[in-house]
């Protein structure tokens, strides 16, 4: 029995599209990208590029930078796979900011220039969550293993919630505690990383990166003698100024506390310690600390060195408004936070 012409027609295009479809859906696309430092300046050595899955299949080493940190990757997108993928940059003694690539679409385009990743030093960043194993009570460990999950898809609101599991499994782990306070940082929930924080410090009075952390959290929520303490207890602690970001915390509660003397000397502090992104807020903060102690032309001259350090600065028209006004009555009105969210 022959077919019907009009199954035939429909054979016919079926077979038409099939063969106007292209074999694999896996396109390629050039990524360009580079790695710096805090401050914007080139990675002391070459960098590796990973690129990190949410399903772990799709993780793959990929290329090594050059000197100034720059990288190409003719990478393979398959746009029939559903995955949340991201890069970041590899090198010993640092931590990785990350790329979220899995908005790339291989028939949008076939080049794409991405945003910078950026390496902070392990040894100097609080805010790192480590998600090894080892220490964690097995009470936490399957908690744990959901937030070793949530950490790898770049899901920062699950890996608060799975954190909050895990001290609720262990209330007696100092590391979950902080763990949740840097989740709780990192979604701008400032109170609840507050109060993690002081729970990790009550449970280990010697954790210096919680005290480092808390005292910015303190400057944040305007208690300003408590961001003093926390202050005082990381430095106590912090003998190898590590975490040279504390003496900005503690000069902007120093000045607003009026002690201006004591937020002086630790704005130079950080000044001269700190060589990332908290060095440039330590510029605004002498500005704002000078013009307090009637220093028009000493403040002028550093925030306008913020300004052209910090380019992208949230508030740099703010702050530009307010540097014009430095030396005028109207400056007094116009109240700049020393820190940011």
């Amino acid at each position: 029995m022959r077919p019907s012409p009009l199954i035939t027609g429909i054979l016919f295009l079926a077979s038409l599209a099939a063969s106007r479809l292209p074999a694999t859906e896996t396109i390629k696309v050039i990524l360009r990208g580079k790695v710096t430092l805090a401050d914007g300046s080139p990675p002391p050595a070459t960098v590796g590029i990973q690129r990190i899955c949410s399903d772990y299949q799709g993780d793959a080493p990929g290329p090594i930078t050059n000197k100034k940190g720059e990288y190409i990757w003719q990478m393979d997108f398959d746009n029939m796979k559903m995955r949340a993928c991201r890069l970041e940059a590899q090198l010993k003694g640092y931590t990785s900011s990350a790329v979220d690539i899995s908005g790339i679409n291989g028939f949008m385009s076939k080049e794409k220039v991405l945003e910078p990743l950026v390496l902070y030093n392990l040894s100097s960043n609080p805010r790192v969550i480590k998600e090894q194993m080892d220490d964690v009570p097995l009470s936490a460990r399957g908690p744990w293993k959901e937030v070793q999950k949530a950490m790898r898809a770049g899901n920062v609101q699950a890996v608060a919630v799975h954190l909050k599991d895990v001290v609720a499994a262990s209330p007696k782990f100092a590391r979950g505690w902080d763990s949740l306070g840097i989740a709780y940082d990192t979604l701008l929930m400032s109170a609840e990383a507050r109060d993690a924080y002081m729970h990790a410090i009550e449970l280990d009075p010697k954790m210096t990166t919680a005290y480092v952390t808390l005292s910015r959290e303190d400057v944040l929520a305007k208690d300003w003698q408590g961001a003093v303490n926390a202050a005082d207890e990381a430095i106590k602690l912090d003998t190898k100024h590590n975490f040279a970001e504390v003496y900005l915390h503690r000069a902007a509660a120093e000045y607003e506390l009026k002690n201006l003397d004591a937020a002086e000397a630790d704005a130079n502090k950080i000044l001269g310690l700190s060589a990332s992104e908290r060095k440039f807020r330590g510029e605004l903060v002498l500005g704002l600390i000078l013009a307090a102690k009637g220093d028009t032309a000493g403040a002028k001259a550093h925030v306008s060195k913020y300004l052209d350090l910090a380019k992208d600065a949230p508030d740099g028209e703010f702050i530009k408004a307010y540097l014009d006004s430095l030396g005028k009555p109207e400056a007094g009105t116009l109240q700049i936070d020393p820190e940011l969210p």
